[in-house]
């Protein structure tokens, strides 16, 4: 995702991007937090929202190096 995620933001306005995938990141988490206190959170739930959140981890900033 992040030779995509690059492109794309160099096309678009940085600080509103980041803000987009900061708060759909912020909602995944919202969600998970809700499921668990209503006592409803199963694996699965943690599994797809992550998956979710992480699409958009490289519109926040630049790669990280690998070791």
């Amino acid at each position: 995702m992040s030779p995509i995620a690059g492109a794309l933001v160099d096309r678009w306005n940085r600080k509103l991007t980041i803000a987009l995938a900061d708060s759909a990141m912020g909602v995944s988490t919202l969600v998970i937090f809700i499921l668990f206190l209503m006592g409803n959170l199963e694996i699965w739930h943690v599994y797809a929202l992550g998956a979710f959140a992480g699409i958009f981890v490289p519109f926040t900033g630049p790669p990280i190096p690998l070791p």
